[in-house]
């Protein structure tokens, strides 16, 4: 059966979460820190399962802490990344809601709405473009193929040039004599 008294009490508290601390500061500043907490976690899941930096087994502690700083250093990437995306996708937005055709900002809007990327998309495209190295006449060189049209707009809005076709590297008969 169903007691219905509990129920009631206890969809008083849908939405709401309680929070016991040891500290002096304000309510809003505990539940801030917390919702920071909670964000924190989420960036470690991030890292562990988007980045695809674990499970590695070190043996010291010096590596450790160069395995967890790499870690959080290429989550900050993605997130920088991410804002700096965002900032250039709000700007669009606000161009958009200047049109005063309505049917014209309607399909604009459309339009941005396909193209909002997060920063994990944005990673993730990035690892699908490869370069080449090759040798050729005795010169060492990458072949950098075009980025899809989806990342290369991307990089111009994150204001990332796109880099040459090809990356001189070295002179191969040069260095053999």
């Amino acid at each position: 059966t169903r007691n219905e008294v509990a129920l009631l009490k206890e969809s008083l508290r849908d939405g709401k979460f309680v929070i016991k601390t040891n500290t002096t500061l304000p309510a809003g500043e505990v539940v801030t820190s917390y919702k920071t907490l909670m964000n924190v976690e989420r960036a470690f899941r991030e890292i562990k399962n988007f980045l695809d930096v674990g499970p590695m087994y070190h043996w010291n502690e010096k590596r450790v802490r160069g395995h967890i700083f790499i870690c959080v250093l290429a989550y900050l990437f993605e997130q920088e990344m991410q804002v700096m995306y965002r900032r250039a996708w709000d700007q669009q937005v606000q161009e958009v809601q200047r049109v005063s055709d309505e049917e014209e900002r309607a399909i604009r809007q459309k339009d941005l709405e396909d193209r909002h990327y997060t920063g994990e998309w944005i990673v993730k495209e990035l690892r699908r473009w490869h370069v080449l190295r090759a040798e050729f006449l005795g010169k060492e060189f990458l072949s950098v193929p075009p980025a899809s049209e989806r990342l290369a707009e991307v990089l111009k809005m994150l204001q990332i040039p796109l880099p040459a076709k090809t990356i001189h590297l070295r002179d191969i008969k040069a260095e053999a004599k």
